[in-house]
């Protein structure tokens, strides 16, 4: 078993990133593996998935959908509602950090 220095982890971050060609953040990738796990799927059901307030999901939720890899669309059982899905970007991102 390898461990990980917490001193090394960002470096180890800015590899990844710059190998996958694809700038998100640490906790951007658990978003994105959420999402494509469990997606559709509601900001509060996956904030509590990943064990995180709401607030922090959202932050986290709005920098990927400003970069397009995250959309929200409309829940059909609830208008009030918005479900988290993942762009075909998204996906490829996802796909190219799990290859990394």
């Amino acid at each position: 078993m390898t461990i990980v220095r917490e001193a090394t982890l960002p470096r180890l971050q800015e590899r990844v990133v710059e190998q996958a060609g694809v700038a998100v953040e640490r906790a951007g990738y658990g978003v994105l593996r959420g999402v494509a796990e469990h997606g559709p799927v509601r900001l509060t059901d996956l904030a509590r998935q990943l064990g995180v307030d709401p607030s922090t999901a959202s932050r986290h939720v709005k920098a990927l959908e400003r970069q397009g890899l995250v959309v929200r669309d409309g829940d059909p059982g609830d208008g009030r509602v918005a479900r988290l899905a993942l762009t075909a970007g998204g996906a490829e991102a996802l796909e190219r950090l799990r290859v990394v």
